[in-house]
């Protein structure tokens, strides 16, 4: 019998913050204690979105930023020197 058959078929619905919850707890604890203690969600599952956490928190996201990075103005205007000084490129 499944884990969701004992309970009518439903399954259990967590919010973020309740699985940010578990996975931190569940890492500290560890896969072997877990596997003891844990009834209503699989280790595995725990661990998953612990990984996932952590992934999330280090993926540079923030820093990102959409587009090409803006040209260093030295060299902008040394460029434009250029330019200016051999007026053949044009």
């Amino acid at each position: 019998m499944s884990r969701e058959a004992g309970r009518g078929g439903r399954r259990l619905r967590l919010t973020d913050a309740q699985r940010r919850h578990l996975a931190v707890s569940g890492k500290a604890i560890g896969g072997k204690t877990l596997t003891e203690v844990a009834r209503i969600i699989t280790p595995d599952t725990i661990l998953r979105w612990h990984r996932e956490l952590v992934a999330k928190k280090h993926d540079g996201a923030k820093r990102r930023r959409p587009g090409r990075p803006r040209t260093a103005e030295v060299v902008v205007d040394l460029v434009h020197r250029m330019a200016t000084e051999n007026p053949r490129w044009a």
